[in-house]
C-alpha cells in the first residue's frame, strides 16, 4: 500500500481542543512518519527553533501541532495551511474538563487543590492564567512567526489579520461541528486520501451543566473568536446547503464511519493502515 502524498506541504494549526487529535490520526494513516514534523506542545518554542535549523526540509510534508500562524515561512517551499475552528463556548468548556482530567497538565495545580477540590468553571474563565481560552483561536492565527500571542491583547485588527491569513494561505478551514464535511472537503481538495476515522481524547463521563451566566461570560472573553466562527461555519454551511450532491456524500460518509464505530474495528484497521503507511 502507498502512502497519500500531498503535491504541497501542509502546516496543520492545530488550535487546542478543537478536534486535533482525531486530525493526527487520520493523517497519520496517509503520510508515513519519516515526513511528518510534530511540533512539540510542551516545548513549542524550542520546536520550532528546531526546525528552522534543519537542513532541506524535502522530506517533511506535514507539520502540525500547537502554533501560531508563520511557521510556512521557514519550509524549503511554499506551504499551505489547514486548520479546524471550534465554537468558542464549547472548546473552553471542553479545555476546562481536559485540565481536570490531566494531573500533568500545567494548570492543573491551579484549578485543583490537594484534597481534589475544583475551582468552578466561571472561576476558572475569570481568574485562569493562560490566554488559550481568551480568543485563543483568533491568537494563535493572527501569529506571525509561528508564537501563540500570549501576551498581547487582541482587538479587532487581529480579527482582521487572523482572516486574512485564513484567507490568502489555508487550503481548508474546517468546523468541529461539522467535521465530517470538512474531511470530505479537504479530500475534494486533495490533502487526504483516507478520512475514516474513531474519536480521539474525548470525554469518557458526562459533566456539569453550564450556566447561561457562565456561557455568558465566556462569550465575552471570546468576542473575536465567536466572530471568526461564524464566518467560517456560514461559509460551510452554504457550500453543504449549494450541493445536493456534497449533502448525499456526506450522509454516506457517515453512515460508513458510524458503521465501523459499531463494530469495534476501527482502531484495527487504523493500526493497520498506519503500518502500512510506514512500510
Amino acid at each position: 500500500m502507498h502512502p497519500f502524498l500531498p503535491d504541497k506541504k501542509v502546516v496543520f494549526l492545530h488550535i487546542p481542543k478543537a478536534g486535533g487529535q482525531t486530525f493526527y490520526q487520520i493523517v497519520r494513516k496517509n503520510i508515513p512518519e519519516k515526513n511528518i514534523f510534530q511540533v512539540s506542545y510542551k516545548n513549542n518554542i524550542e520546536s520550532i527553533e528546531a526546525f528552522k535549523k534543519r537542513g532541506p526540509k524535502e522530506k517533511t510534508l506535514w507539520a502540525m501541532g500547537h502554533m501560531g500562524f508563520g511557521l510556512h515561512r521557514f519550509f524549503d517551499e511554499d506551504a499551505i495551511y489547514v486548520t479546524f475552528l471550534r465554537d468558542p463556548v464549547k472548546r473552553v468548556i471542553s479545555y476546562y474538563n481536559f485540565v481536570l482530567r490531566r494531573p500533568d497538565h500545567y494548570l492543573y495545580p491551579a484549578i485543583v487543590t490537594p484534597s481534589g477540590g475544583k475551582m468552578s468553571l466561571e472561576k476558572f474563565v475569570l481568574t485562569c492564567p493562560t490566554t488559550e481560552i481568551q480568543n485563543g483561536q483568533v491568537r494563535l492565527l493572527s501569529s506571525s512567526n509561528g508564537d501563540d500571542n500570549s501576551e498581547k491583547e487582541l482587538n479587532e485588527d487581529d480579527l482582521a489579520r487572523a482572516m486574512a491569513h485564513m484567507e490568502n494561505h489555508f487550503a481548508m478551514v474546517g468546523i468541529l461541528e461539522l467535521f465530517d464535511l470538512s474531511l470530505l472537503l479537504m479530500r475534494e481538495k486533495g490533502l487526504l486520501g483516507r478520512i475514516h476515522y474513531s474519536k480521539r481524547n474525548t470525554a469518557g463521563k458526562k459533566h456539569e451543566a453550564v450556566s447561561e451566566k457562565t456561557k455568558t461570560i465566556i462569550l465575552e472573553n471570546n468576542r473575536l473568536d465567536k466572530k471568526l466562527y461564524n464566518c467560517w461555519l456560514d461559509k460551510l454551511l452554504c457550500s453543504l446547503e449549494n450541493d445536493p450532491e456534497l449533502k448525499r456524500s456526506v450522509a454516506k460518509f457517515e453512515r460508513s464511519n458510524g458503521l465501523f464505530g459499531k463494530c469495534n474495528i476501527r482502531g484495527i484497521i487504523d493500526r493497520w493502515q498506519c503500518m502500512m503507511v510506514n512500510r
